[in-house]
């Protein structure tokens, strides 16, 4: 791969979603679009005040979550049915999220002290649907068949790794945890497994944990494979794990 083009964004870039020849960046409190036609020649052709510092993104069809640090629209559900102007559909007020997954209906959501459970059938009328204090700073989620799985890090040296039981939005609650020693940045879901990073306070040892989640709600340890190196992303295909490595590089 040959790198062809920088683009000078300002603030951090946290994200980004593509669309036909378009690419939705979020970077501060803005969401960009940029026409990709010609991508020695990339060309912003609108900017979206968000109102707060973007922290997630995710699309699904025409619209746009992000998740933002605006006190009053912690969530906002952008239409990019006209991807030259990309106009707001909905927002919800919530804490700040560091995490947001979508699965059907619902939008699972961590922030420092909380998860919330948002129901966004209709990005006009979205609503809190139910909610668990636990303290979920520095974590990764993923979630599918009404159950969250969370791995978050309460303080060195150890992290957990929580199962959810969502069935019922408005009541759910810890069907399981795991502690598993020291920090994790990624988490990954390819088939009915799921791939999680520990690495320890230094930078000389990570290893992967395979959880077999093909039945919902009880996640069973299928394996470990050691890294080696400090783990911040992980990606699956085709049966072969690709790991960026911090310092190591890239791993497979």
């Amino acid at each position: 791969p040959v790198r062809v083009k920088n683009i000078d964004l300002f603030g951090n870039t946290r994200g980004m979603v593509c669309e036909g020849t378009y690419a939705f960046v979020i970077h501060g409190n803005y969401l960009s679009t940029l026409d990709m036609a010609d991508p020695l020649d990339p060309v912003t052709v609108h900017d979206f005040d968000l109102g707060g510092y973007s922290s997630n993104i995710t699309q699904i069809g025409d619209y746009l979550y992000i998740t933002t640090g605006n006190e009053t629209a912690g969530l906002q559900v952008l239409n990019i049915n006209n991807p030259l102007e990309p106009s707001l559909a909905g927002s919800l007020t919530v804490d700040v999220m560091s995490m947001f997954y979508i699965s059907g209906d619902y939008g699972y959501g961590t922030s420092q002290d909380m998860l919330y459970i948002i129901n966004i059938s209709d990005p006009d009328n979205m609503f809190i649907a139910g909610q668990l204090p636990r303290e979920y700073s520095n974590s990764t989620l993923h979630a599918a068949d009404n159950f969250v799985y969370i791995t978050y890090h309460p303080g060195d040296p150890m992290t957990s790794f929580d199962c959810i039981n969502a069935v019922n939005p408005a009541q759910p609650f810890v069907q399981s945890s795991m502690p598993i020693p020291y920090r994790n940045y990624s988490l990954v879901v390819k088939d009915h497994y799921l791939y999680y990073t520990c690495n320890t306070t230094t930078d000389k040892a990570c290893c992967v944990y395979i959880m077999d989640i093909a039945e919902p709600g009880n996640p069973v340890h299928a394996g470990s494979i050691d890294g080696g190196g400090f783990t911040y992303s992980m990606a699956v295909q085709n049966k072969i794990l690709y790991m960026a490595d911090g310092k190591g590089g890239m791993k497979i």
